[in-house]
């Protein structure tokens, strides 16, 4: 179902993300937007693909606002945006900005319409907040994707075997668990040590503030590509 279809016609303010944009041939942009309380919808900004609108860098994947919106009949249309977060000094490094949009992209193919998900704009929110201000990428995916997970109910435990429950001091990832060795069957993976399995669970633990120059630090330590692929793939069979 449409998320549009429960709205009443008239204007409203929502809070959100640009998620996604689209230009048609008749000059007008079509916005994805994440919104608080909403779930995501998509809305036209009427003009702004010709340059003749007032939302200037406002339509930008990305930008966080309150979007004031008018449902006519059939569609929805971008009336005003107050920019609250652009995060302008991250569009300025092309390796965060790629990760970001990646995180974005991500984002917006696994919000359904009609079904809001303020959890998971504020575990993207404060992702997006950290990588800007300087957390390695890599690491910050981990935080981010383990969390998003645990929301759902379906991140590995980090301190506990998934099949007997046994605390971990070294494991092995299954299809969807954290093994023990004892519970590690034919899983061919390589060890977890314990010391890793710490890192592992600091990344997700840590505050925000102390996360940042932590993260730095522990960067050569792991395969964290690897480990966010694992969370990547769980996070495709959740859905």
């Amino acid at each position: 179902m449409n998320g549009k279809e429960n709205l009443r016609q008239g204007h409203f303010r929502a809070s959100g993300v640009v998620l996604r944009r689209c230009d048609t041939a008749e000059g007008e942009r079509l916005l994805y937007l994440g919104l608080k309380g909403l779930g995501p919808l998509w809305v036209v900004a009427p003009g702004a693909a010709r340059g003749k609108g007032r939302f200037g860098g406002a339509t930008e994947p990305l930008v966080w606002a309150v979007f004031t919106l008018y449902k006519a009949s059939r569609n929805l249309y971008l009336k005003e945006v107050d920019v609250r977060y652009d995060f302008w000094a991250l569009r300025s490094r092309s390796e965060s900005l790629a990760r970001a949009a990646q995180w974005g992209r991500l984002v917006a193919d696994c919000l359904l319409m009609g079904h809001p998900d303020d959890a998971l704009l504020g575990f993207f929110f404060w992702a997006l907040q950290g990588l800007e201000k300087g957390a390695d990428g890599a690491v910050a995916e981990w935080r981010f994707l383990w969390r998003w997970l645990h929301d759902r109910g379906v991140a590995p435990d980090l301190d506990r075997c998934g099949r007997c429950g046994t605390p971990l001091d070294g494991a092995f990832w299954g299809d969807e668990h954290l093994l023990c060795p004892a519970c590690r069957g034919s899983s061919g993976s390589p060890l977890l040590t314990g010391p890793l399995l710490q890192v592992l669970r600091a990344a997700v633990m840590l505050s925000r503030d102390s996360f940042i120059p932590w993260s730095m630090t522990v960067r050569e330590g792991a395969d964290w590509p690897a480990f966010n692929e694992r969370l990547r793939s769980l996070l495709r069979e959740s859905l």
